[in-house]
């Protein structure tokens, strides 16, 4: 568990910025929830959305909200993009070193006496 203890966090603290910036839009842009939620994502992927901050809080919740929340998200799918490659690397490596240890296997088993026979190495790169 301790090994994804990281993973979980970076997850929810970016989940619950994308929350609270909800939150602080609906409260300062005077939007309904769902609206002040779909300009929370906006801003966090830089997209944007429908709607101007006009007051200076407003902007200040904006800003703050796209600098919490650009890291944050960008983080996250940088995890769940190495997440995914390891796995893929990690079964080719696995292919590739079980290749070498039936040749290996092979090379014993004739005793490493030189035969004619040739044993196929694989790159493990």
């Amino acid at each position: 568990m301790m090994k994804y203890k990281g993973r979980i966090v970076l997850m929810g603290a970016a989940l619950a910025s994308l929350v609270a910036g909800a939150a602080l839009i609906t409260s300062f842009w005077d939007l309904p929830m769902w609206q002040g939620l779909y300009c929370s994502i906006g801003l966090a992927t830089t997209e944007g959305c429908n709607y101007s901050p006009t007051s200076r809080p407003a902007q200040i919740v904006a800003v703050g909200l796209m600098i919490v929340t650009i890291p944050l998200l960008a983080a996250t799918f940088g995890l769940l993009q190495n997440i995914h490659l390891h796995k893929k690397i990690n079964k080719s490596i696995d292919r590739k070193l079980a290749a070498h240890h039936e040749a290996i296997k092979e090379l014993i088993e004739n005793g490493g006496n030189g035969s004619s026979e040739s044993v196929p190495v694989q790159d493990v790169h």
